[in-house]
């Protein structure tokens, strides 16, 4: 055999060798490698899935915990009882920091509302002072609910001249010398002040038992 034929089968069997080794080595692997990158695509967009719902897990906890908090300052604004007692202290305190005098209050039968589920309860407060001490008792009243605490509605106010004698009740520190002087001649009030305190306490309305239904007896 010449050495041209030898050289011809010799590249054959090479050339043989080197298919069989792609159709049975290379090819399962380069399949095998089509598989793992098409599982690692699914794995990255599950996780992708997974961080999406996490983050918004992790904001609707922080909604939830805000919210919490709101409804506990609506629960002072507008509570589920009268809380009376508490609500005198408040409205006393608030006197005192306006530097009016607190003489009586007095409480109404609540009116209830259905449509919007709350109930108001209506106070009458007598107070003395002067016009600017009166005004600033006003403006913390309608503001305390910022508190947060109750919330308080000014409804209506009525006032008659109690003294022109110089005021002696205490300035607010934080009014300014020019109001400060108004105030020292600034008659004294006599007030009567009607306001409103809400809450959600409802009377739970017991339906009429049905009518018994009417018997005829034949003759």
């Amino acid at each position: 055999m010449s050495r041209l034929i030898r050289l011809i089968l010799l590249g054959l069997v090479l050339v043989v060798i080197v298919v069989a080794c792609w159709f049975l080595l290379l090819s399962p692997l380069r399949a095998e490698i089509a598989d793992t990158d098409e599982s690692i695509s699914a794995e990255q967009e599950k996780l992708s899935v997974a961080q999406t719902r996490l983050a918004q897990a992790e904001q609707t906890k922080a909604e939830g915990k805000q919210n919490q908090v709101r409804l506990l300052e609506l629960a002072k604004m507008v509570p589920d009882s009268e809380e009376m007692p508490s609500l005198l202290i408040q409205i006393n305190d608030l006197a005192s920091k306006a530097g009016v005098q607190f003489m009586s209050i007095s409480t109404g039968s609540g009116k209830e509302s259905a449509e919007y589920g709350f109930s108001s309860v209506p106070l009458s407060l007598e107070l003395k002072g002067t016009f600017f001490d009166l005004n600033d008792f006003i403006y913390r009243a309608e503001q305390m609910v910022a508190g947060p605490g109750r919330l308080l509605a000014v409804e209506n106010v009525s006032f008659s001249i109690e003294s022109t004698s110089p005021s002696n009740s205490t300035s607010n520190a934080n009014l300014s010398t020019t109001t400060t002087t108004l105030q020292k001649v600034s008659p004294i009030l006599r007030v009567s002040m009607q306001m409103s305190a809400y809450d959600t306490k409802m009377t739970e309305v017991v339906p009429a038992p049905a009518p018994a239904p009417e018997t005829t007896t034949e003759n």
